[in-house]
């Protein structure tokens, strides 16, 4: 399909399991243009959206997806879906490691990038705005338009934090880490942060992975290394 240029008048489809993200984004959205929007919560739901919408012939113009609601194996399923909706966009709308999910996803044609969740409304307006013109939103493509790479933001960083465990943990993974340090269950980390439980324990997977620890006390010993 052609994409359109901009998202005016587009078809979107917010795919969250938590409900605050949902308004909160299609808060973000609405007033910044005419939009269709529908919403989906778990794996079957976006993927009966899109099955839908298919069989009515009015596919989704973009797709903002997050890969870890209950239902969805990570960036696997995603990949899945892309393949079987190749007319659709996706935008993977994460609180994980933006580098990470952008290495498996270069290469799927119709994946036109990665955001954090943290982006305020008029930057996630501009990177979507670009996604819908066919341009990819990686992580250089999204630091305000400069031409810095995402690797040379990520050695800045580092350099900043003094090479501090939590350095290669984005803020939603970095806020479970600390939760989780300070003695909190997984249930208590959940409701401080404003998510599922699910989405706590996909997390923690994240962060063992990232971190190179296997266990909640060998992650707290690290936490606790950066003073």
């Amino acid at each position: 399909m052609t994409i359109a240029p901009t998202l005016s008048n587009s078809r979107l489809l917010l795919a969250d399991d938590h409900p605050l993200i949902r308004s909160g984004m299609r808060a973000q959205l609405e007033p910044l243009g005419n939009f269709d929007i529908e919403e989906a919560w778990d794996a079957q739901s976006l993927e009966t959206a899109l099955s839908r919408a298919q069989c009515h012939k009015k596919p989704f113009d973009l797709a903002l997806v997050d890969v870890m609601m209950p239902g969805m194996h990570g960036i696997d399923s995603l990949l899945q879906l892309c393949n079987a909706y190749a007319d659709v966009a996706f935008i993977v709308v994460t609180g994980l490691d933006i580098q990470t999910i952008t290495k498996r996803c270069r290469t799927q044609t119709n994946i036109r990038g990665v955001v954090d969740k943290s982006r305020s409304a008029p930057e996630l307006r501009r990177l979507l705005d670009l996604a819908m013109m066919g341009i990819p939103i990686w992580g250089d493509t999204q630091e305000s338009g400069a031409s810095g790479s995402a690797s040379a933001s990520a050695a800045s960083n580092h350099a900043r934090t003094g090479g501090s465990p939590s350095a290669a943990l984005s803020g939603r993974l970095d806020a479970v880490a600390n939760g989780v340090a300070r003695g909190l269950s997984n249930a208590q980390v959940a409701y401080e942060l404003g998510l599922t439980e699910g989405t706590v324990k996909a997390y923690l997977k994240e962060i063992f992975k990232t971190l190179g620890v296997s266990n909640r006390t060998q992650l707290s010993i690290k936490m606790q290394e950066r003073g």
